[in-house]
């Protein structure tokens, strides 16, 4: 039978703790500062990249600059993300 138990309000508070994980969006700033309403972009990815995390960390970056950009699925190659700045 399983064992059920209330968690201490010390685990709780453990548990609701949000990690907060700071990455470096230099990169993706200084790529976005040299594009403007209009233009499209292209980022290749290395071999060990994610797409899903590179795409992730465009938009956080895209965001936080105020640049509204768009992607375009099937427009790219195998490990390619294409976008519009909008």
């Amino acid at each position: 039978m399983p064992r059920l138990e209330k968690l201490s309000q010390a685990e709780v508070e453990r548990l609701k703790r949000r990690k907060t994980r700071t990455q470096d969006l230099s990169q993706y700033f200084s790529y976005l500062s040299t594009l403007k309403a209009g233009d499209w972009g292209r980022v290749t990815l290395e071999p060990d990249e994610s797409q899903r995390a590179i795409k992730r960390r465009l938009t956080t970056a895209s965001k936080q600059r105020g640049v509204d950009i768009k992607y375009r699925y099937g427009k790219g190659e195998q490990g390619q993300i294409i976008f519009e700045v909008r």
